[in-house]
């Protein structure tokens, strides 16, 4: 699987489970550490998750 596509499952299932609220702040450096992600597939994931204007980079 993707490194995109791994961020991207793991973020849906923090927010399928509540553990991401509504309007929630993240970074992008949170997610990278969050994830073991670089910042590229981060971004990407964000972007397909559609919360791009929910988080700060």
């Amino acid at each position: 699987m993707s490194q995109v596509l791994e961020v991207e499952k793991q973020l849906r299932k923090l927010i399928l489970n509540m553990e991401l609220g509504p309007g929630e702040r993240l970074t992008e450096r949170w997610a990278e550490a969050k994830f073991n992600a670089s910042r590229t597939p981060v971004r990407a994931a964000l972007q397909k998750v559609g919360i791009r204007g929910t988080y700060m980079s």
